[in-house]
Order: C-alpha cells, then sequence, then structure tokens
C-alpha cells in the first residue's frame, strides 16, 4: 500500500507541474504581449517627445543664429571705431590663453 500512495502523490506532483508549466506558459505569454503594447506606447510618446524637442531644438538655433548675427555686427562695428583698442585686447586675451594651457 506504501508503493501505491507514493505512486499517487507522485502523478500528484506531476500533474501540478505540469498545471504549473502550462500556467507559467500563459502569464509568460501575457506579459509579452504587455510589453509588445507598452513598447508601442512607449515609441509613440518617444517620437512625440523627439518631435518636440526637435521643434524646440530649431526654435532655439534660430533664436542663437540671430544673436550671433546681432553680436557680430556689433563688434565688427565696436572694432572699426577702436582698432588699436581691439587689437589690445585680442592680445591680452591670446597671452592669457597661452600661459593657461601651458600651464596644463
Amino acid at each position: 500500500m506504501k508503493a501505491s500512495s507514493e505512486d499517487v502523490s507522485l502523478n500528484a506532483v506531476r500533474e501540478d507541474l505540469d498545471q504549473l508549466r502550462a500556467d507559467l506558459k500563459n502569464v509568460m505569454e501575457a506579459l509579452g504581449k504587455l510589453n509588445s503594447d507598452a513598447g508601442d506606447a512607449v515609441k509613440d510618446q518617444a517620437a512625440r517627445a523627439a518631435g518636440t524637442i526637435g521643434r524646440k531644438a530649431e526654435d532655439i538655433f534660430e533664436n542663437l543664429k540671430g544673436e550671433g548675427d546681432r553680436v557680430s555686427k556689433l563688434l565688427t562695428t565696436a572694432v572699426n571705431e577702436h582698432p588699436y583698442s581691439s587689437l589690445a585686447i585680442a592680445l591680452a586675451i591670446g597671452i592669457i590663453i597661452g600661459r593657461t594651457l601651458d600651464r596644463r
């Protein structure tokens, strides 16, 4: 009798393991579908965010370009009005940068 109760217990364990494998397979399939759906949602959000960032970057670039043009005109005017002072300032800046780089 002992052998038959062990066989029953062993069969019950095998059935439980088979059921557990089937349940685990179902869970993995469900997780895969959720992951795919979530991945699609994340891709959509990322695409929208990239578009927004791209538009903002273009706006910032245009603003910086305009500001750069304005500063360039101001510097050109200042250099034309004070050429010797501009040369002295450029020389001083060159010396400072040269000494700074020599220390490294």
